[in-house]
């Protein structure tokens, strides 16, 4: 069953570096991702949910299309800004 929030995987094992597309045509790259935890997103039955249990809030990421700049890590930034980080596909908690 296709994903109503992702579009599309990939996987850099060299950089451990995971490249999500969501269907908004946003793609944010994560990293230090281990090729176990792609696999299994990848093979996930909701990897919505997946997206959400194991993979938000949990690695470094930023955004490829659209925005320049280094990696944010959703610990730094929550501390900084004292509230939830937004959903990249939806702007929601």
């Amino acid at each position: 069953m296709p994903s109503t929030a992702i579009r599309a995987l990939a996987y850099d094992p060299e950089h451990e570096a995971m490249f999500v597309t969501f269907v908004s045509g946003e793609i944010y790259a994560y990293a230090e991702v281990p090729r176990a935890v792609f696999e299994a997103f990848q093979s996930s039955g909701s990897r919505g949910r997946f997206f959400q249990s194991h993979v938000r809030d949990r690695y470094r990421y930023r955004r490829i299309s659209g925005c320049p700049g280094g990696w944010t890590d959703p610990r730094q930034r929550r501390r900084e800004t004292g509230s939830p980080l937004r959903s990249p596909r939806t702007g929601s908690r």
